[in-house]
């Protein structure tokens, strides 16, 4: 399996299994069960990461109606290591269901060439300097995740990352918005 890892590697279907209460709507509450344990150590034995998606939060339905109505998301894409190095720009799209329980997975290679920049992103120290950045740390970092200490610590960073990548963007749209805005004014005197 160690060559195996040298080469980019994209598995990708029905695991028939979610991996967090955030991925459930409807039915029991979510328990860690050894299926998702499993899931887990799979994908941290092959070096996979989930490449997010765009879309529907979930993928599978049980397509009964009112209070029985279960939403689970059980499809994923998942790319080694060598493969997010080779095309960080993988996107993952879920489509509209059609003709089954499931909805279809679009994913999406684009070379960097045709796309410039990366979507990583890293921690900034200016974000530091904004007391509402603190709060939204406090509040992304606390929740509560399940897993290995390493997928626990894998999750939380994750997700705050997501959170200051996010708020950053809009900050400093809004931020361009308000320097056009005062431009403006400021030719008027």
């Amino acid at each position: 399996m160690g060559s195996l890892l040298n080469l980019p590697m994209i598995v990708g279907g029905d695991f028939h299994c979610f991996l967090n209460q955030g991925e459930k709507k409807g039915g029991r509450r979510y328990s860690y069960s050894e299926g998702a344990q499993k899931i887990v150590e799979f994908l941290v034995d092959n070096d996979l990461h989930d490449l997010g998606f765009l879309g529907p939060k979930y993928t599978w339905s049980n397509n009964k109606s009112g209070n029985s109505k279960i939403w689970v998301r059980l499809d994923r894409v998942l790319m080694n290591s060598e493969g997010l190095r080779l095309d960080s720009l993988a996107m993952v799209k879920h489509l509209i269901w059609l003709a089954s329980d499931h909805c279809p997975l679009l994913l999406n290679l684009t070379s960097k060439m045709l796309r410039p920049g990366c979507r990583w992103f890293r921690f900034e120290d200016n974000w530091m300097t904004y007391p509402v950045t603190w709060k939204l740390i406090w509040k992304n970092w606390n929740k509560q995740d399940y897993g290995k200490p390493r997928e626990v610590l894998n999750q939380k960073c994750n997700r705050t990352l997501k959170a200051l990548f996010f708020w950053s963007r809009n900050w400093l749209k809004e931020l361009g918005e308000l320097k056009i805005s005062l431009e403006g004014r400021i030719k008027e005197l």
